[in-house]
C-alpha cells in the first residue's frame, strides 16, 4: 500500500467532521491515521470564494502533512470539494510541479460542473436551512460567493472547464501526467422532505449525474452565411 498522504476535502456547508467516517474506514484498510488529512473550512461567509479555499488548500497542504514542495498526495472530495482541488491545480500548477503531485482523486458526487441547488441556495430559504448558526457578523450568511461559482453554467466553471478540460495543455487528459480520477454518484434522493426541494430526475438530489464526470467537450459551430441566405 502506497505511504502517500491522503487528503479528504469537504463539500459546501459540511466541516472536517463529514469525513470522520470516511477516515475510519481507510484506517481499517491499513493505512496509518497520521497519514489521513481532513482538510476544513469556512463555506457560509459570504465574502469566501472557491479561489480563497483553493489558497488556503495550498498553505494547509505543506504545513499539515509535512510535503516537500513537490510532494505527492492522494485527494479523497466531496461535492463542492472537487471545485477546490481543480481550482488548486489551476491556480497553482503553473511553472510549477503540482500536475504531477495528485496522483489519485476519488470525486463523490462532484460538482463538476456546478449544482442544479445553488440558485435556491442563495434565496432567503436557503438561509434558512444551510444558513450559518454562528452568532456574529456571518450570522445566516449562506455563502453567497461559492454559490455563484456553483451555479449551473457559472463564469467560475465554465473558466475553469476551459483551463484544465478544454484547452490543449488541459491538466485532466489522456497521459502519465494527469491524475487518476475515479467518480461516484449516488442514484437516490434524501427521502421525502427534501425531495420536495430537491427532487429532480437524473440526480443524487443536489448534482447531476451527467455533470459530475471530467469527460466535457466543447464544439465550435461556425455559421455559413451563404447557407442562411438560401
Amino acid at each position: 500500500m502506497s505511504n502517500r498522504p491522503i487528503v479528504l476535502v469537504h463539500g459546501y456547508s459540511d466541516t472536517a467532521q463529514g469525513f470522520d467516517e470516511w477516515r475510519k474506514i481507510i484506517s481499517g484498510w491499513g493505512r496509518p491515521t497520521k497519514s489521513i488529512y481532513v482538510g476544513n473550512y469556512v463555506s457560509l461567509t459570504n465574502e469566501v470564494t472557491i479561489k480563497d479555499i483553493a489558497e488556503g488548500f495550498d498553505r494547509a497542504l505543506t504545513r499539515e502533512t509535512g510535503l516537500p514542495a513537490d510532494g505527492e498526495f492522494d485527494a479523497i472530495v466531496h461535492s463542492t470539494g472537487m471545485l477546490v482541488i481543480r481550482s488548486w491545480l489551476n491556480s497553482y500548477a503553473e511553472g510549477t510541479n503540482r500536475r504531477a503531485r495528485l496522483k489519485h482523486l476519488i470525486a463523490l458526487a462532484p460538482a463538476t460542473n456546478g449544482s442544479p441547488l445553488a440558485h435556491q441556495g442563495r434565496s432567503w430559504l436557503g438561509s434558512i436551512f444551510k444558513g450559518s448558526r454562528q452568532l456574529g457578523p456571518d450570522f445566516m450568511e449562506a455563502g453567497d460567493e461559492i454559490l455563484y461559482g456553483l451555479e449551473l453554467g457559472s463564469r467560475f466553471t465554465w473558466d475553469l472547464a476551459h483551463d484544465d478540460l478544454i484547452k490543449d495543455n488541459a491538466r485532466f487528459k489522456p497521459g502519465a501526467e494527469t491524475p487518476f480520477v475515479f467518480t461516484f454518484c449516488g442514484n437516490k434522493n434524501y427521502g421525502f422532505l427534501k425531495s420536495l426541494v430537491t427532487e429532480e430526475e437524473g440526480s443524487d438530489g443536489t448534482v447531476r449525474w451527467a455533470g459530475c464526470a471530467l469527460n466535457s467537450r466543447k464544439n465550435l459551430r461556425r455559421s455559413n452565411s451563404r447557407a442562411r441566405h438560401r
